[in-house]
């Protein structure tokens, strides 16, 4: 990630914060104009910050000529400063911004590794239990939506001949010739190869606040049987985003844009405000949109929504990522009990759930998070039960 030169004078240092301090004042740097000049107050030196990072109560904030920072404030007060100036972060100086949304600074801070966007993820719950082999259907899935009409995506198979769709409402199943979808390697998932279809025109659509299941099989013959993730014919549920929420959901989208914040700050509380609202897939694809290196918050994050969706393959892909190349403990712990939760799905996979809920337990612990080391220890503990 490119840093930006505002200077960071701390009169109270990161290492004496404590992590999980509830009450404390803190900000988030949401955008920068960066300047050359870096200063040294006493015996400490000034850091160079990013946006993103987060500031602690006391820390003062220097913004050189031609600079400017914005900072939304814990209390949900939104600051811009333009240089040259120097701010301290005390709560009369946050009081004097602009009210923002409830909310807004939970969204946009990681917390204990992850952004805490995804309702549940702390916990086991029973559908983790009950995977399915390779996914089929990839989009949409297990997700609030906003279109009446949203395109269907899903797993190439190479030796298919046809795909069949079937969906609440349709008459009958759609059958889509094998070289009638649109097949290609996708960047967004991970190269592997999507085929994608427009909504079956012979489907009205869906409507404000109604609920439909999808599914999506294939065939290697005309003749032979229907292979499908599901067998059960049950498919995964789509909800439509009723007419109320989606007017307070776009009311909110329009204040975030009035801000004028930098895109790629807008995008990640964009991201964050349509997984609190089960938007999975809108949020999938705009927190893709602003993973980069120095962000691995976000990978951890992508890792948990691809999980509630049961895309587990991709989860793991991302937990991994993180472990293969991230040396900050939070971020290890967090993927770890990714890894856990994916492990305490499969058949056979308790004892290695076990021992990546206790590594996770074990780093939580260091990192003073006690909160995710309660979750850790009771999920390792669930998977040595036998009533899990």
């Amino acid at each position: 990630m490119r840093a930006f030169t505002l200077i960071l004078c701390s009169f109270l240092s990161v290492a004496s914060v404590p992590p999980a301090a509830a009450q404390e004042l803190a900000a988030v740097v949401t955008q920068l104009e960066p300047t050359v000049t870096r200063r040294q107050t006493g015996d400490e030196i000034p850091r160079t910050v990013a946006t993103l990072d987060v500031v602690r109560q006391g820390e003062e904030i220097v913004v050189t000529s031609r600079g400017r920072v914005g900072l939304v404030c814990s209390s949900e007060r939104w600051i811009e400063l333009r240089g040259p100036t120097s701010w301290t972060l005390l709560p009369e100086a946050c009081a004097k911004g602009s009210e923002l949304h409830p909310g807004t600074y939970t969204t946009m801070v990681p917390r204990g590794g992850r952004f805490r966007t995804v309702e549940g993820i702390l916990v086991l719950e029973r559908s983790v239990r009950d995977q399915p082999g390779e996914a089929l259907l990839l989009s949409p899935r297990e997700t609030v939506v906003r279109s009446a009409r949203p395109q269907i995506q899903w797993r190439f198979i190479a030796d298919a001949v046809e795909y069949e769709i079937t969906l609440t409402g349709l008459a009958k199943p759609v059958r889509v010739r094998a070289g009638d979808a649109r097949c290609q390697a996708e960047p967004e998932w991970d190269g592997v190869n999507v085929c994608a279809v427009p909504w079956p025109e012979a489907h009205p659509g869906l409507q404000p606040g109604s609920t439909v299941f999808l599914n999506v099989g294939y065939r290697t013959g005309l003749a032979s049987p229907l292979h499908q993730e599901d067998e059960t014919g049950s498919g995964r549920w789509i909800a439509r985003l009723g007419e109320a929420a989606e007017s307070k959901l776009a009311g909110r989208l329009a204040a975030l844009e009035s801000l004028g914040w930098p895109e790629a700050t807008r995008a990640l509380l964009t991201a964050g405000i349509y997984a609190e609202r089960r938007l999975f897939a809108d949020a999938l694809a705009t927190y893709r949109q602003v993973l980069e290196p120095g962000r691995e918050a976000i990978e951890v994050t992508l890792g948990d929504l691809y999980s509630k969706v049961g895309l587990f393959r991709f989860a793991f892909l991302h937990y991994q990522t993180v472990l293969d190349k991230e040396h900050d403990p939070t971020l290890r712990a967090a993927a770890s009990f990714g890894i856990g939760r994916l492990y305490a799905g499969m058949p056979k996979g308790r004892a290695r759930a076990n021992e990546y809920f206790k590594k996770a337990e074990n780093l939580f612990a260091g990192a003073g998070l006690e909160e995710e080391k309660t979750a850790a220890e009771k999920a390792a503990a669930a998977t040595r039960s036998s009533q899990f």
